[in-house]
């Protein structure tokens, strides 16, 4: 009986760790067999007590768990790293790659300046919309492409609250980060301007470049405690 009690305090903790169901079975699987060999040496009395001598404390023995499991990979022996400082720099360039992509458009489109000032006729509505979806590229791509980069790395390690952390910093970035398309009007020249919008009131549209990284990764959070539940229950 004091196996069992202390393999239960175990799996509790082994689950409040994060850890993934099959990785919990097979340990507790081998130290059930252990520990049914340790229980026919001793009296009932002193069972408890063996096994925290000769295995340790369910808390220590998870906490040991945890760590060999972190060590797998390089995210979880550097979590802060992985999902607290390369966020920003992948951001950084995910946005350089869709601004030179958004260049690219525009040139395609015939709407860089250079090809304005040699036209005669102002843009159509046409290559506006061109425009305004290029700019929507660059205002949404790199930010949901790092969220769900993150979050499935964090659920491939089992870290529901680094998924939280990083989606966390990508959605902070997103909601300062500001691009628009100004027509040409009255004489003056078109233009695609982008930039920090950390003094500016917020507007919808940075609500939701915010609101979609934000949500991917609280998605895939509560996905993974939906799945641990559904494990537990079974």
């Amino acid at each position: 009986m004091a196996g069992r009690q202390w393999l239960d305090c175990l799996e509790a903790e082994l689950r409040r760790r994060s850890l993934p169901a099959g990785y919990r079975a097979r340990l507790l699987e081998e130290l059930a067999d252990h520990l049914s060999e340790l229980e026919q040496e001793t009296t009932s009395m002193d069972a408890q007590v063996l096994l925290e001598e000769r295995i340790g404390r369910p808390e220590a023995v998870a906490a040991e768990a945890r760590s060999e499991f972190d060590r797998r990979t390089f995210a979880g022996r550097h979590p802060v790293l992985v999902f607290g400082v390369t966020p920003v720099l992948l951001v950084l360039g995910l946005l350089l790659a869709s601004l030179l992509v958004a260049w690219g458009v525009a040139w395609l489109a015939c709407l860089t300046t250079p090809q304005l000032r040699e036209q005669t006729i102002p843009p159509t509505a046409m290559q506006l919309g061109v425009m305004q979806a290029v700019v929507w590229f660059v205002r949404l791509t790199p930010f949901v492409v790092v969220a769900w980069a993150f979050a499935r790395e964090g659920r491939r390690i089992q870290r529901p609250k680094s998924i939280l952390l990083s989606t966390a910093i990508v959605s902070a970035l997103a909601f300062v980060f500001w691009m628009a398309v100004r027509a040409p009007a009255d004489g003056v020249e078109g233009q695609v301007v982008f930039g920090l919008a950390i003094q500016q009131v917020p507007h919808a549209e940075q609500w939701l470049q915010a609101a979609l990284p934000l949500a991917i990764g609280v998605w895939t959070w509560w996905s993974m405690q939906r799945r641990e539940r559904q494990v537990g229950a079974a």
